[in-house]
């Protein structure tokens, strides 16, 4: 047993850690939509900024769990 919890991973579950990985998805979702017609080139090149965006800004905020 480790009593002082070294080597164990400490999960934070603040929203922001999250922004990255579903913006990752989104991108590959809207080339998918691309790739089947449903989306054209013109709305992917709208698009895939405002992701980077999004994932840019989670990643600037705080974690609320620093210690």
């Amino acid at each position: 047993m480790n009593p002082n919890n070294e080597g164990a991973k400490v999960c934070c579950k603040c929203g922001h850690h999250k922004i990255a990985p579903v913006a990752v998805m989104l991108f590959g979702l809207s080339f998918l939509l691309v790739n089947i017609n449903v989306l054209s080139w013109y709305d992917f090149g709208i698009i895939w900024p405002l992701l980077l965006i999004a994932a840019a800004s989670g990643k600037l905020c705080r974690c609320c769990h620093q210690g």
